[in-house]
C-alpha cells in the first residue's frame, strides 16, 4: 500500500485545522501571542485609568476654583452692599439737612418779602 501524501492532504488538512481551532488558546499562549495581547490590553486599560484620573482631577480642581470664585463674588457683593447702604444713609441724612435749610430759606424769604411789602406800603417804591 503506497499512500501518496498529496493524495491524503485533503483529508489531513481539515483534521489539523479542527485540532488547531480546539487548542487555539493553548497554541497562542505557547507562541506568546496571547500574553502580548493581554499586556497590550492591560496597558491600554492602565492608560485609560490614568486619563480618567487626570480628567477627574481637572474637574475637581475646576469645581473648587469656581466655588472659590463664587464665594469671593458673594463676599465682594456683600461688602459693596454694606458700603452702599452706609452711603445711602449718609445721603438721606444730608438730604434731610438740605430740606431743613431749604425750609429755613423759604421762611426767611417769606419774612423778607413781608418786610419788603410792609416798607413798600409805608414808604412806597423808590
Amino acid at each position: 500500500m503506497n499512500i501518496n501524501i498529496i493524495d491524503a492532504l485533503p483529508y489531513i488538512a481539515p483534521i489539523l485545522t479542527a485540532i488547531g481551532a480546539y487548542k487555539w488558546d493553548w497554541l497562542m499562549h505557547k507562541l506568546n501571542i496571547k500574553q502580548k495581547t493581554a499586556d497590550v490590553e492591560g496597558t491600554t486599560l492602565a492608560n485609560l485609568q490614568k486619563n480618567l484620573d487626570i480628567y477627574q482631577d481637572m474637574v475637581t480642581d475646576l469645581d473648587k476654583r469656581y466655588k472659590d470664585r463664587i464665594a469671593d463674588f458673594e463676599q465682594n457683593f456683600t461688602e459693596a452692599m454694606d458700603r452702599l447702604r452706609v452711603e445711602i444713609d449718609d445721603l438721606k441724612k444730608i438730604n434731610s439737612e438740605l430740606e431743613e435749610m431749604v425750609n429755613e430759606q423759604k421762611d426767611f424769604i417769606s419774612k423778607q418779602s413781608k418786610s419788603l411789602k410792609y416798607y413798600e406800603s409805608k414808604f412806597g417804591k423808590q
